[in-house]
């Protein structure tokens, strides 16, 4: 059974001010180039797919991204569509061809295996795993990373069309969760679709994006965000709930604890965690508030309680999960709630 999870989100002013108006030059502002892309992932951003990091568009060591957040990490060439778990790679998701062009390289029959748990020397020089390289034409070429094995579909010398698919999602080179990194070029310089052609280096100002308007809209910048979260009458397992294999509820236990979880994307040192349970009618069982001691740019939160009568209240229970970023003038909220557990 599909989980149902409901997605807020609050941008306070006048930080929401100031933001907006980045949105706005996202949307609006015109490419100073000929080219525009397609979203190159087959997928709902926000919904069942996330940005997980930008491109770092900082010099040195220090990390920025378009935004001047950190939502990236030191030297980071492409952005990188996420999506929920193993489960979802292995139903499969498409990636598609984000502007017309040519492909000019594929790569195929590369593992999908987390590097971390493989000799990193089986994937140096190979970090990109299976993918596709596209030329557009006038300079531009955009690469496809981390496809599944056996999922690439196109062959060098084949032309293809915006929205046409090249592959599936995997796990195949240097990657530790299953994503698409898409990376654009021009001329052989690595171009940050957010911020458009003439903003190589550095953040803030006003970005001229290379996206096309529908997909700046989809890809609104999110300091912070909640990409899965839900309900367990037992310790969750942050490694089977990215396989896709954790089960929510078991029966037969009798300890009446109830946990509350959430992966998140970009989290930083400051930032407030408050996790919510209660009753279809609103009865406040627990609430817990922390605040988060460092950086990560993905990271696993939790708590829970023990529930008198939990097991026989399973189907009337509702958790919240709320992570909010203080900032100097406002603050930005990112709120997900989960209905009871299916068993």
């Amino acid at each position: 059974m599909k989980r149902r999870v409901t997605n807020e989100r609050r941008y306070l002013t006048p930080w929401a001010l100031r933001t907006a108006g980045l949105f706005a030059g996202l949307i609006c502002a015109a490419p100073s180039s000929a080219i525009e892309f397609t979203l190159p992932i087959a997928c709902t951003p926000g919904d069942d797919c996330w940005v997980a990091y930008h491109v770092d568009v900082a010099a040195g060591p220090k990390v920025r991204d378009f935004a001047c957040g950190g939502r990236s990490y030191d030297d980071h060439k492409g952005v990188d569509f996420a999506i929920r778990d193993l489960a979802a790679m292995r139903r499969g998701v498409a990636i598609l061809a984000a502007a017309p062009g040519v492909v000019r390289a594929v790569r195929d029959g590369m593992k999908d295996v987390n590097f971390r748990d493989i000799d990193p020397a089986t994937v140096a020089t190979r970090e990109c795993g299976n993918g596709v390289l596209v030329d557009h034409g006038n300079g531009w070429t955009t690469q496809y990373c981390h496809l599944r094995r056996g999922s690439v579909v196109v062959k060098r010398g084949q032309s293809v069309t915006p929205g046409q698919t090249l592959g599936k999602v995997g796990l195949s080179g240097k990657t530790s969760f299953p994503h698409l990194h898409f990376q654009t070029k021009r001329d052989g310089k690595v171009v940050d679709p957010f911020l458009g052609v003439d903003r190589a280096v550095g953040c803030g100002g006003t970005p001229a994006p290379i996206w096309t308007g529908a997909v700046a809209r989809q890809l609104r910048y999110r300091p912070v965000e909640i990409y899965n979260v839900g309900l367990a009458n037992y310790r969750p397992d942050p490694a089977a709930i990215r396989n896709g294999t954790f089960l929510p509820w078991l029966s037969g236990l009798t300890d009446d604890k109830v946990y509350l979880w959430a992966d998140v994307f970009g989290v930083e040192a400051g930032d407030t965690v408050a996790f919510v349970l209660r009753d279809k009618d609103g009865k406040l069982l627990f609430k817990q508030t922390r605040t988060a001691a460092k950086r990560g740019a993905r990271g696993f939160l939790t708590f829970g309680r023990r529930i008198p009568g939990a097991r026989a209240m399973r189907e009337r229970l509702v958790g919240t999960v709320t992570i909010t970023r203080r900032l100097p003038d406002g603050a930005y909220t990112d709120r997900r709630t989960v209905p009871p557990p299916a068993e």
